[in-house]
C-alpha cells in the first residue's frame, strides 16, 4: 500500500482489543518514511488523563501539560494506539487539531470485543492490576455521570466492558462532523464478502491510495486473546440482555447483531 504523502498525521481512535497492533505495523510497512507508532513510554498514563477529560475531571489544559511538557506526547505523531484515543478524541472535540489530520475510528462487534477484553485482562497479574486496582484506568460510568456510585458499585466486570464500547464508540463517532473521519470495521479488514471489499475500498481512498496498490496479510497472526470466557455463542440469555441493555442501539447501526442465534438468545 501507498499511501499519499499529503498525509501529515493518520490518527487511529479506537476502544482496544481491535487489531490496533496489526494496523500499526501494516501501515508503518506500508507508508514510505513514516511510522504509525503504537504504544510508547507514558501510555498508561495518557490513558488515564484521556478517560478524567472526557468525564470532566480533570481540564483538557491541565491533561496536555502533563502529557506534552512531562510525557512528551506529540500530537504530530501519527498512532494506533488505543491507550491515546480517549485524550485525542478530547483534543479533537476541541478543534485544537489543523486540517491536515485524518481520523480513521475502527469499530469490532461488542460482542467480541467483550469477549476479547474479558480474557486479556486475567492473562497477566499486571492486567489484573490494571482493570481491577487502577483508579480510572478505563472510563467510569459514574464519573461520566451516567449512573450513580451505587449502580456503579453493583456492575461487574462484564457489564463495565459492554458500557465502554457503548460509551467510547459515541464519543468518537461525534467527530463525523467536524474532522476529515472514516469508520471502519475491525472485521472487514479480513473478510472477504462484496460489503468488506467496498469498505475497504472506502478506507484506501481516504487514505490516498488505491485498492490495486494493496495487499492485506490476512495470515499474519493477530494479537488476540483466548481464556475461559467464551464467545457470544455460549452465554446466557442475561448476558446477551445485559449486552443489548448497552450497545444494542449502537450496534444495529453499525451492522452487527442480526444473526438468528443472536436474536434467538435475546428472546430468552
Amino acid at each position: 500500500m501507498h499511501i499519499s504523502d499529503d498525509l501529515k498525521k493518520l490518527l487511529i481512535l479506537s476502544t482496544g482489543r481491535t487489531g490496533s497492533t496489526f494496523i500499526s505495523k501494516g501501515l508503518s510497512d506500508s507508508v514510505d518514511n513514516r511510522t504509525i507508532e503504537h504504544q510508547i513510554t507514558g501510555s498508561r498514563i495518557i490513558n488515564v488523563l484521556g478517560n478524567l477529560v472526557c468525564a470532566q475531571r480533570l481540564s483538557l489544559p491541565k491533561a496536555k501539560l502533563v502529557s506534552n511538557g512531562l510525557l512528551g506526547f506529540d500530537l504530530q505523531v501519527s498512532t494506533s494506539d488505543p491507550l491515546r484515543s480517549m485524550l485525542l478524541y478530547a483534543q479533537l472535540q476541541s478543534k485544537e487539531m489543523r486540517p491536515d489530520v485524518l481520523i480513521v475510528h475502527v469499530i469490532r462487534d461488542p460482542r467480541d470485543f467483550v469477549t476479547s477484553f474479558m480474557n486479556w485482562k486475567n492473562q497477566s497479574l499486571k492486567r489484573r492490576i490494571l482493570h481491577h486496582v487502577v483508579p480510572f484506568w478505563q472510563p467510569s460510568p459514574w464519573l461520566a455521570g451516567e449512573i450513580s456510585f451505587y449502580k456503579r458499585f453493583e456492575m461487574n466486570k462484564f457489564e463495565h466492558f459492554c458500557w465502554i464500547w457503548n460509551y467510547k464508540n459515541r464519543l468518537f463517532e461525534k467527530l463525523e462532523r467536524y474532522f476529515n473521519y472514516q469508520r471502519f470495521k475491525f472485521e472487514h479488514l479480513f473478510n472477504d464478502s462484496r460489503e468488506a471489499e467496498d469498505e475497504r475500498q472506502d478506507l484506501f481512498l481516504f487514505l490516498g491510495t488505491k485498492m490495486d496498490d494493496v495487499i492485506i496479510h490476512k495470515e499474519e497472526k493477530i494479537n488476540s486473546s483466548k481464556g475461559s470466557f467464551d464467545s457470544w455463542s455460549s452465554w446466557t440469555p442475561e448476558q446477551a440482555a445485559l449486552l443489548d441493555k448497552h450497545c444494542g442501539e449502537l450496534m444495529k447501526k453499525y451492522g452487527y447483531g442480526n444473526e438468528p442465534e443472536w436474536i434467538a438468545l435475546l428472546e430468552g
